[in-house]
C-alpha cells in the first residue's frame, strides 16, 4: 500500500525570524509536507531546497548529528535534540488530520450509498464481534479488515510497548501478520506540541491539564464516532427498524476502545465499479497510510518489512 514517497519523511530549508537588527535570517532545516496540505504551517518562509530521509526517527536523529543536511547550504543548521521530537509530533497530527478528514469525506456521502452496516468502512466493535469480523474476513467475505485502530489509553506506569491485551491474539507475528493492529496511546503518549497546535474539537476549557497525548485520542475517537453515529441514524430512518433498537445495538460497543477499518474486495480494473463503490475502497486508505507511517518512525515497520 505505501509508495516509495510515503516511506519517506522531507526537510526544507526556511529562514528561522532574525533576532537581531542588521542579521541575516537564519536556515534552519525541518520537516516539510508532513502534514496534510490543509493543515500545514505556511508562516515560516521555505528556500524550496529540500531533501528527503527514510521515515525512521534513527535515521533522521543521525542525519542530524552527522550534518549530511549542510549539503543543501552550508550554513544551515539542524538540532540533533530537537529534530525527532519535531518530525515526531508532525506524524501524530498527520494520523488526527486524516482521521478528521475521513470523517468529512464519509460525511459527504450520498445516503444511497450506505444501505447497510456493511457499507460503512468503520465500526467500533468489542473482542467478541471481533473475533466474527475475523472469521468472515478469512472466509473472504464481501469486505475484508483493512487495520484494527486500538484507542484505549495507557494505565499508570504501564509498559507503553505492551498490546492491549484484549487483542493480543489478533496482533502480527513473523510467520502470520493476520490483521494489521495499531495501537495509538504509546505513539501519542511521547509527543511533544505546542498548546496551539491541538485539536480544537473536542472543546477544552483553557486552563485544562489535559495532556497532549489524550486530547489526541480523544479528537481521533469522536471523528470515528460522529461519523459511525451519522450512518447509523441514517440507516435507521430509512429501514423498518426502529431507530431507538438501533441505537440500543449501537450502545453496545459505546465504551469500546477498538475500531475496525474495512476495504471492500474490488477488482483491481477501478473502471469496473462506479462512483460510491470507489468511494468506499479508497476512504481508509489515506488514514491507514499515515499509521504505517507512524508504525515506520518508531523502527518497528521497517523491521516487519
Amino acid at each position: 500500500m505505501l509508495a516509495p514517497i510515503d516511506m519517506m519523511v522531507r526537510f526544507e530549508l526556511t529562514q528561522a525570524p532574525s533576532t537581531a537588527a542588521n542579521y541575516s535570517p537564519r536556515l534552519v532545516c525541518q520537516p516539510a509536507k508532513v502534514m496534510h496540505g490543509r493543515f500545514e504551517d505556511r508562516s515560516q518562509g521555505t528556500t524550496g531546497k529540500g531533501m528527503w530521509v527514510a521515515c525512521w526517527e534513527n535515521a533522521v536523529e543521525r542525519l542530524a548529528q552527522k550534518g549530511a543536511y549542510k549539503r543543501l547550504h552550508a550554513s544551515a543548521a539542524m538540532d540533533p535534540k530537537i529534530i525527532g521530537i519535531q518530525t515526531h509530533s508532525h506524524l501524530v497530527r498527520r494520523v488526527v488530520q486524516e482521521a478528521e478528514l475521513m470523517s468529512g469525506r464519509m460525511k459527504g456521502w450520498q445516503g444511497a450509498w450506505v444501505e447497510s452496516d456493511d457499507d460503512i468502512p468503520i465500526r467500533r466493535t468489542t473482542r467478541e464481534e471481533l473475533e466474527e469480523l475475523w472469521k468472515a474476513h478469512s472466509a473472504g467475505s464481501t469486505r475484508r479488515i483493512a487495520a484494527v485502530l486500538d484507542l484505549s489509553a495507557l494505565p499508570p506506569a504501564a509498559d507503553i510497548s505492551a498490546s492491549s491485551p484484549e487483542l493480543a491474539a489478533f496482533l502480527p507475528t513473523p510467520t502470520d501478520r493476520r490483521i494489521p493492529y495499531f495501537r495509538l496511546a504509546p505513539f501519542f503518549d511521547s509527543v511533544v506540541v505546542h498548546p496551539n497546535s491541538l485539536p480544537i474539537w473536542p472543546k477544552y476549557a483553557d486552563d485544562d491539564q489535559t495532556p497532549a497525548a489524550d486530547r489526541f485520542l480523544a479528537n481521533v475517537r469522536a471523528n470515528l464516532d460522529g461519523v459511525i453515529s451519522l450512518h447509523q441514524r441514517r440507516l435507521a430512518r430509512r429501514q423498518v427498524e426502529p431507530e431507538s433498537t438501533a441505537a440500543a445495538h449501537a450502545d453496545t460497543r459505546s465504551e469500546s476502545d477498538i475500531y475496525v477499518l474495512f476495504a471492500p474486495l474490488i477488482d483491481l480494473d477501478p473502471t469496473q465499479y462506479d462512483e460510491a463503490q470507489r468511494a468506499k475502497a479508497e476512504v481508509v486508505v489515506p488514514l491507514i497510510i499515515a499509521l504505517l507511517r507512524m508504525r515506520l518512525w518508531t523502527g518497528e515497520g521497517w523491521a516487519a518489512d
